[in-house]
C-alpha cells in the first residue's frame, strides 16, 4: 500500500471478490479505501464535505416505434465511435482475436480506408484454446500487417511477476491484455483498440437467455419458500459440483435477475466466500458482512437488465479495470469503441428482441464483412490454459490456494482466483 490507508482488509469486500472475481466498485480490499463509481463526479471544497454527484447511468428507453432500419443506424454509430477513436497523433493498432468483436472493427476500419492496420495477438500451447489461426486467417482476409507471440507454461513463468508487479487489485482476468499489450508495444505501438463491450450490448453470452429463466424459475420456487430454502442450504453445502452449489446460495435468496446473475457469474458459492473472507481477515464467520448485489434500476426488458448487469458487473469491474490495468503497464493507450456513450445511446434505442438476437446477430448485419469462418465458429472467450502452466511454474503456490477452499474438488478458475489474491496480499 501507498501508506494513505493501513493494510486492514475489507471483510465484507473480500467475500465478494471471492464470490465473482472481481472487487466490486466502490469497494477496494482496503478497509479505508473507495473507488470513484463511473458515471459519477467528486467535488471537494475546502469549506465542506466532499459531494458525489451521478453525471450518466444505463438506462434503455426504446422509443414506441422501433426504428426502421436498425443495423443501418447500428453500422452508422459503429462507424461514428470507431472515427473518434482513430483521433491520435501516433499509428493506432488492434487487437485482432478470433472472434466476432475485434474482427468487426477490422472490417468496419477497412471501410473507412484504413488498410495494412497493425494487427496483434496470442497464441498458446492448447489447441482447444488458441484463436490465433482464425486471427491469422482473418488479418491476411483484410490485409492488416499481423504479428503474433506464441505463449506456453516457460514464457508465462518470465513474464508472470512483472504482471503480478502491476495488479493493483486482485482479478481473474488480465495476463492475456498484459502479453498482447507488451507484443503491441515492442512493434512500437503506444494506442490501439480492442473489441471489449461486444458482448454485453449485442447479446453475445448465454446470460442473456439462462439468467431471465433462472429468475422466474427462481419465483417458481418461492413459492413454497420454506422447500426451496432448506433444499438450497442442502445443495449449497453438499453438491460437489460449484454451479450447484451456487444454484443452492440462489435459492436461499429474492430471485431477483441480480442473485440470479451472481449463481451464474460466481466463482464460489456465498458461504464458502464467507469461510474464506472470514480466514483472510482475521475475523469470525458471522462479523463478515452480507449484502445483496443491486439490481440496475435502467428500464426495458428481463434481457436489457442482463445486459446492464453485465456491462456493469462483469465489464466494469473485471475485463474494462484489467485491460486498462495491463495495457497502461506498458505504456499502452488502450481504446474500447464498442464502450462508448454515443453508441450505447443509439442502440439502446433499439428494442431488446432486435439488438440482443441470437449469436450477435444485430453486429453481423451491420458489418456483413465478417467473414464467416468468424462468424459461424463457437463462442470461445480468450482464455489461456492458466491450470497447465500453473502448476508447471507456480505448483506449490497454487496448491496452496486449493487448499483454502473448503470446497471438494475445485475448479482450476476457484483455484486461480484465490492464487491472485494470496499473491496481492503478499505484497500489502
Amino acid at each position: 500500500a501507498a501508506g494513505f490507508t493501513s493494510d486492514r482488509l475489507d471483510p465484507a469486500t473480500v467475500c465478494r471478490y471471492l464470490e465473482t472475481g472481481s472487487v466490486p466498485e466502490p469497494f477496494t480490499l482496503l478497509a479505508e479505501a473507495r473507488q470513484l463509481p463511473a458515471g459519477h463526479h467528486l467535488t471537494w471544497r475546502s469549506d465542506g464535505a466532499p459531494e458525489l454527484q451521478r453525471y450518466w447511468e444505463i438506462r434503455f428507453d426504446p422509443p414506441v416505434s422501433p426504428e426502421a432500419d436498425p443495423a443501418a443506424s447500428t453500422r452508422s454509430a459503429l462507424l461514428d465511435s470507431l472515427e473518434h477513436h482513430f483521433v491520435s497523433d501516433v499509428p493506432v493498432g488492434l487487437f485482432l482475436s478470433g472472434g466476432m468483436d475485434s474482427t468487426a472493427l477490422l472490417a468496419l476500419a477497412n471501410a473507412t480506408g484504413r488498410r495494412g492496420l497493425h494487427s496483434f495477438s496470442i497464441g498458446v500451447d492448447d489447441a482447444g484454446l488458441d484463436e490465433s489461426g482464425i486471427a491469422a486467417r482473418t488479418a491476411a482476409h483484410f490485409g492488416s500487417t499481423h504479428h503474433e507471440l506464441k505463449l506456453d507454461a516457460a514464457a508465462m513463468e518470465r513474464r508472470f511477476p512483472e504482471f503480478l508487479r502491476h495488479m493493483d487489485q486482485p482479478g481473474i482476468d488480465g495476463f492475456n491484455t498484459f502479453t498482447v499489450s507488451a507484443l503491441a508495444r515492442e512493434h512500437g505501438m503506444k494506442v490501439v483498440l480492442s473489441g471489449l463491450g461486444g458482448d454485453e450490448i449485442f447479446g453475445g453470452y448465454p446470460s442473456f437467455e439462462i439468467v431471465p429463466n433462472l429468475s422466474r424459475w427462481g419465483k417458481l420456487a418461492s413459492a413454497l419458500p420454506l422447500p426451496s430454502r432448506s433444499l438450497g442450504a442442502w445443495m449449497e453445502k453438499g453438491m460437489s459440483r460449484p454451479p450447484l452449489r451456487r444454484l443452492g446460495s440462489f435459492l436461499q435468496q429474492d430471485p431477483t435477475l441480480a442473485n440470479a446473475y451472481s449463481s451464474f457469474r460466481g466463482i464460489q458459492s456465498h458461504s464458502s466466500a464467507r469461510r474464506m473472507a472470514a480466514n483472510y481477515c482475521g475475523v469470525a464467520e458471522s462479523d463478515v458482512p452480507t449484502a445483496a448485489f443491486p439490481s440496475p434500476d435502467c428500464g426495458g426488458t428481463d434481457q436489457d437488465r442482463v445486459s446492464a448487469l453485465e456491462l456493469t458487473r462483469y465489464m466494469r469491474n473485471q475485463l474494462l479495470k484489467d485491460s486498462d490495468v495491463m495495457s497502461m503497464a506498458h505504456g499502452l493507450e488502450l481504446r474500447v469503441p464498442l464502450v462508448d456513450r454515443v453508441l450505447f445511446e443509439t442502440l439502446a434505442q433499439i428494442p431488446a428482441a432486435i439488438r440482443l438476437r441470437q449469436g450477435k446477430q444485430l453486429l453481423l448485419d451491420a458489418v456483413p464483412e465478417v467473414p464467416e469462418w468468424v462468424a459461424n465458429q463457437p463462442k470461445r472467450g480468450f482464455l489461456f490454459p492458466y491450470e497447465k502452466w500453473l502448476q508447471a511454474s507456480w505448483g506449490r503456490q497454487f496448491d496452496d490456494a486449493a487448499g483454502r477452499i473448503p470446497d471438494p474438488n475445485p475448479t482450476w478458475y476457484q483455484k486461480w482466483s484465490v492464487f491472485m489474491l494470496d499473491r496481492w496480499i503478499e505484497r500489502l
